[in-house]
């Protein structure tokens, strides 16, 4: 389901009807407030003409995301055949390129290439946290969107949609940030309710934090292609940002800390410390 941004639903649905939808865009903003279900209800528009996020398969639309942690040069070269062909059941092919961030420099520049000359009936998508993560060259040739936070009134009908009570819609919906993903997962995702009860032991437990911290740079060792880390320290500042006020000056000291954290070559666990020691 998809949850606000019906003004962009609106835009894009003109755009598409007035002819004028460009080749290319980059869905840019926070992680899960829905540019990545946007897309794909995009995409279902264009293929079925409903503005909702797809039950079925979408011939017409290939999604990619990272593999191991990355998207490589053969992943994009796949998407570049596929765009190539012309679409049967839509108007445009759709390519979508969740996580984009983690494209490596030479997939970045083959989907700058294909941007460049882009098939006539393609439509290339690029997802993103941030746009400086991204080639300056790639981002100026796409259309840049920015997806803001969702409101809570449209989180709730979200939860209520799916069958939960409203009381505890409104409990979640109000602990989700704006992130209507955040919402899903605190009903739905096994491992995201683990790292929250990991995240409030480890604020709760200043003197157990560092078995905490061994244990989970060890489980992060032995997952390859996935950054328990990264999702840690994104619980952590989630948890943190329910009272902004209180915790000002703990988040803008943990958002430099681990902003900075990548040009260390010193321990992780001992940065780690360093950094989550004063919650």
């Amino acid at each position: 389901m998809l949850a606000g941004h019906k003004e962009k639903i609106k835009i894009f649905q003109e755009l598409f009807k007035s002819g004028i939808l460009s080749h290319g865009y980059i869905f840019f903003g926070e992680e899960q407030v829905g540019k990545r279900s946007f897309a794909l209800a995009f995409a279902n528009f264009l293929e079925k003409n409903e503005f909702e996020t797809p039950q079925e398969i979408l011939f017409e639309t290939k999604l990619i995301s990272p593999e191991e942690g990355s998207i490589g040069i053969d992943t994009v070269k796949e998407a570049k055949r596929f765009l190539a062909q012309k679409p049967i059941l839509s108007k445009r092919r759709v390519l979508i390129i969740d996580d984009a961030h983690k494209l490596t420099p030479q997939a970045q520049n083959a989907i700058l290439k294909i941007s460049e000359e882009p098939p006539q009936s393609s439509l290339i998508i690029v997802i993103s946290p941030t746009l400086d993560s991204l080639l300056p060259t790639l981002t100026s040739r796409l259309q840049r969107v920015y997806f803001s936070r969702v409101g809570t009134e449209e989180i709730i009908k979200l939860l209520k949609d799916k069958g939960v009570e409203i009381a505890e819609a409104t409990k979640i919906a109000g602990t989700a940030l704006g992130r209507p993903g955040r919402a899903i997962d605190t009903l739905e995702n096994p491992e995201f309710k683990r790292f929250n009860r990991l995240v409030k032991d480890f604020i709760k437990d200043r003197f157990g934090r560092k078995d905490i911290l061994q244990s989970l740079i060890k489980e992060n060792d032995d997952v390859p292609g996935r950054n328990l880390i990264d999702i840690f320290v994104g619980h952590i500042m989630a948890e943190l940002a329910l009272d902004p006020l209180k915790n000002e000056k703990t988040l803008s000291m943990l958002c430099d800390r681990f902003a900075k954290m990548n040009d260390f070559t010193t321990n992780k666990r001992l940065q780690l410390e360093t950094a989550l020691w004063n919650l």
